[in-house]
């Protein structure tokens, strides 16, 4: 019966140090991680009939490391085979990229390495105009996004432990650009943003806006001007923590958050302006739509 007994402690004691071990080697000798599940997502656009792009690997930035020239960034997705994704199929929809761990903490950018269009006749990133008779794939020029990667900015934050639901949203009218002396279609990585959400959501609603400020012209003139670097955070009616956060398009201060159908506070985060909530106004919403919460008018600090 010792022998046994003996037998069992030993047995659990081996268990209890690989236990040990796996953990120890699951947090990097140490250093807190948590797991990103990243999805890609896109926005309605009747200009076009495809929006073709060829992936080959994402990787997240920490705040801190936004110059950085991609190597030693955390890999979030690697394709052997690049994927090719029509983001137009995604409307309303997420498809699943991947999920990896990565250290916990602030985050405020993605790159997004894309495979290169080697032969223009056959381009692996590409377009087609919706009013296009003949249907012809387009080249879609997509500067640096097959060495260092585009960059996409928008924060979002990992905790220790967790899971954390983060989706590419595609914007077709924003991403997509003719150049005016080229005619040639580029690839605009602020025409895509960065949204994290409680859970990934298969199907879903979303609430777009914009942020804004009033800017004063001269004479005391004043006209609302878009805020470039803001966080807008969507509440639950009747909760405290939000259920999905987004920051906005640093061009003209617009966003879109993806939802599951509800009613929503809006609420805005930005240095050097007053936190924004739109209460009493609430936004509902529907599956399959957008609900347009106009602009969200932010107050300066220094103006109060």
């Amino acid at each position: 019966m010792k022998k046994v007994l003996s037998m069992f402690m030993y047995m659990g004691m081996g268990l209890f140090i690989l236990l040990l071990g796996a953990c120890a080697s699951d947090d990097g000798g140490g250093e807190e991680t948590g797991s990103v599940q990243l999805s890609i997502t896109d926005a309605a656009d009747h200009d076009f009939s495809e929006v073709v792009v060829s992936i080959k690997e994402i990787r997240a930035v920490p705040a801190g490391s936004e110059d950085s020239d991609g190597a030693g960034l955390p890999l979030i997705v690697a394709f052997e085979t690049p994927k090719v994704v029509n983001v137009l199929d995604l409307v309303f929809h997420q498809e699943l990229l991947g999920e990896a761990l990565v250290p916990a903490g602030d985050y405020n950018q993605l790159r997004l390495i894309m495979e290169e269009n080697a032969d223009p006749l056959a381009p692996v990133n590409y377009i087609i105009l919706a009013d296009d008779p003949e249907q012809l794939p387009i080249p879609l020029d997509t500067p640096s996004g097959h060495e260092s990667g585009l960059k996409i900015v928008g924060h979002f934050e990992v905790a220790a432990g967790e899971v954390i639901p983060v989706a590419l949203d595609f914007d077709p009218s924003r991403a997509v650009v003719q150049s005016g002396e080229s005619q040639k279609w580029q690839f605009k990585p602020t025409g895509i943003r960065v949204v994290q959400t409680e859970e990934l959501l298969l199907s879903y609603g979303a609430v777009v806006g914009q942020v804004v400020v009033y800017e004063i012209i001269q004479d005391g003139v004043t006209t609302l001007a878009p805020v470039s670097v803001a966080l807008v955070h969507a509440i639950p009616q009747g909760g405290v923590a939000p259920v999905a956060s987004s920051a906005v398009n640093p061009e003209d201060g617009t966003f879109r958050l993806l939802l599951p159908d509800g009613i929503y506070d809006l609420h805005v985060t930005a240095a050097g302006f007053e936190d924004y909530s739109s209460a009493p106004a609430l936004y509902e919403v529907i599956g399959g739509t957008d609900t347009d919460a106009g602009t969200l008018l932010l107050n300066s600090v220094s103006a109060l």
